[in-house]
């Protein structure tokens, strides 16, 4: 039921803000949208797939190899957070970017 509840507090969130951002709305109303329903997606994936993973993961592997199963597991995990992370910047720049023309409000 978690995972389930947390999925679809997630997918809402993103049908709201990708509806707000596609309309004409100005940019003061996107910008507190886009802040409450990133909250929302947050507590989603909170509720459901960031905690769930864990649970299923040493509930699926036999006990003989769980420690073992989980520690790669956990080792695939950071690998992968390391790589998302040092590649956001790199893939925002490949995007478009940030130009100087932009205003930050």
């Amino acid at each position: 039921i978690l995972l389930l509840t947390g999925t679809y507090i997630m997918l809402a969130a993103l049908l709201v803000l990708s509806s707000v951002l596609i309309s004409d709305v100005d940019a003061s109303t996107q910008g507190i949208v886009a802040v409450v329903t990133l909250l929302a997606y947050v507590f989603g994936f909170a509720l459901g797939l960031g905690a769930v993973v864990w649970v299923v993961m040493s509930e699926v592997m036999p006990t003989r190899v769980r420690m073992k199963g989980v520690s790669v597991f956990l080792s695939g995990n950071w690998c992968f957070n390391l790589i998302i992370g040092l590649l956001t910047l790199t893939a925002i720049d490949g995007l478009g970017g940030v130009k100087s023309s932009m205003d930050d409000d």
